[in-house]
């Protein structure tokens, strides 16, 4: 799959931001630009929901973007010497997610966010694996983990699915494929929440991140009122593939 000019993007996010604007989401597709990215390393994060797009707007189709109730994009650039399979050995690397901290608005503190995750065989299965080697992350099959966090209750099966795996990018879709409840309540459905990871080396010693998250329709009402907890998760995620520890900066979103 080809690339938009994510450069563009991280000016758009930075700009909308600072100025209220609801410019929409771009997604990477299209041709990527040669051209060195801005110079700062700060990540940039966004929300979006379906009233604060322009009228008429429609997604685009590059990435399957599904209709949203809210979409959360985060752009950033880290310096890494790191390889494509070294960036993608993360994604696969489940056991590793455990205690990845995030900013929680709620309680005003560092959290771990991630309480359990192993990978696993099936995504009706219980039956424990080692993490998912790279070769495995390139096959393009879709593989399952289950995970717990701080929040919802119970733990979760995810479907994880590399798309595209080349020396110079990445991108890896990620989504439940069972509910997300919170005690009783059903706060994501299946597949209702998505998130696609898009990675590309542009010069030596720096990598170009992009993620979307995408809330479906059906998801509670309990989960469109938090935006600040949306866009820091997202940041814990960007940190955790570029391999900055979550809790060296500021919280992106306080």
């Amino acid at each position: 799959m080809e690339f938009l000019r994510l450069t563009l993007l991280l000016l758009s996010v930075h700009l909308a931001t600072a100025a209220g604007a609801s410019t929409p989401p771009m997604p990477p597709c299209g041709t990527f630009p040669t051209t060195n990215p801005p110079a700062e390393d700060k990540p940039r994060a966004q929300v979006w929901r379906a009233q604060d797009l322009p009228p008429g707007w429609s997604a685009p189709s590059c990435l399957g973007i599904a209709p949203s109730t809210l979409m959360v994009a985060v752009a950033a650039r880290f310096h890494s010497d790191d390889s494509a399979d070294v960036l993608l050995s993360r994604f696969g690397a489940i056991s590793q997610l455990i205690g990845m901290q995030y900013w929680s608005v709620t309680d005003r503190r560092w959290e771990r966010l991630v309480q359990r995750a192993v990978a696993v065989d099936q995504p009706d299965s219980l039956r424990v694996r080692s993490d998912f080697t790279v070769d495995e992350m390139k096959s393009g099959n879709d593989l399952f983990f289950i995970q717990s966090d701080n929040r919802s209750s119970g733990t979760v099966t995810f479907r994880m699915r590399t798309l595209e795996a080349a020396p110079d990018r990445l991108e890896v879709e990620v989504e439940n494929v069972s509910p997300i409840r919170l005690y009783l309540f059903q706060i994501y459905p299946p597949r209702g929440l998505r998130v696609v990871y898009v990675l590309r080396h542009v010069s030596p010693d720096i990598w170009i991140f992009y993620s979307l998250t995408e809330v479906a329709p059906e998801a509670s009402w309990l989960v469109l009122n938090n935006d600040d907890s949306y866009i820091n998760r997202a940041i814990a995620g960007f940190r955790y593939v570029a391999g900055i520890p979550n809790d060296r900066d500021p919280p992106a979103a306080p």
